[in-house]
């Protein structure tokens, strides 16, 4: 948060809204964990994404990672060659560790939103993405021309700066001052933009 902060206040708008791209995913993944409350999604997606990261490896430090999650596993009772089958052959997504809590409603990003019943962010989320993937001249030069723009990306970046914030046990205090914070957001769309942010 305080790195994408520092991105936006130096003018870094692209990278800004890759950096919330970034932020939105973590907020997902870290309230599906806090929802579900499972030791065993967390082993779950620390296996998939090392493996992911190791499987078609063969350096020294690749084969000393292979080694690891064998005793990660062993120490944790978890079958090694099952896990490894599982992610490293039959399911090469870097997601698929979700594959099992949601079954045949795993169909990405889109459905990790929806299964935390914030469906709204995955639209947040394709905006976003237009920064990241996007191949027009329009996403690459021209979106921050005007302050509607800059502000755009301030208001996506500041809520789930506070969302992700939200995650974690607040006292009241803070949680109060994150209503401000929102308050004050919404005040200055109205104040120099003449637009009314819901």
């Amino acid at each position: 948060s305080v790195e994408l902060f520092n991105s936006f206040a130096e003018g870094n708008y692209l990278t800004a809204m890759a950096m919330t791209r970034t932020l939105m995913e973590c907020y997902v993944f870290v309230k599906i964990m806090k929802t579900e409350a499972s030791q065993e999604l967390i082993f779950e997606w620390y296996l998939c994404s090392i493996i992911h990261k190791v499987m078609e490896d063969e350096s020294y430090c690749a084969i000393q990672v292979k080694k690891a999650i064998k005793e990660f596993c062993d120490l944790n009772k978890l079958d090694y060659n099952e896990k490894w089958q599982y992610y490293a052959v039959r399911e090469r997504s870097s997601n698929s560790w979700l594959k099992k809590l949601l079954g045949k409603d795993f169909r990405g990003f889109r459905s990790f939103c929806h299964h935390i019943n914030e469906d709204f962010i995955y639209k947040d989320y394709e905006r976003t993405c237009e920064f990241v993937h996007g191949q027009d001249v329009t996403t690459k030069m021209t979106p921050f021309w005007l302050y509607e723009n800059i502000y755009d990306v301030l208001h996506l970046m500041v809520t789930y700066i506070l969302k992700s914030i939200q995650l974690f046990d607040i006292d009241d205090e803070m949680d109060d001052q994150i209503l401000e914070l929102e308050g004050d957001l919404m005040l200055l769309a109205e104040k120099y933009l003449g637009m009314e942010v819901v």
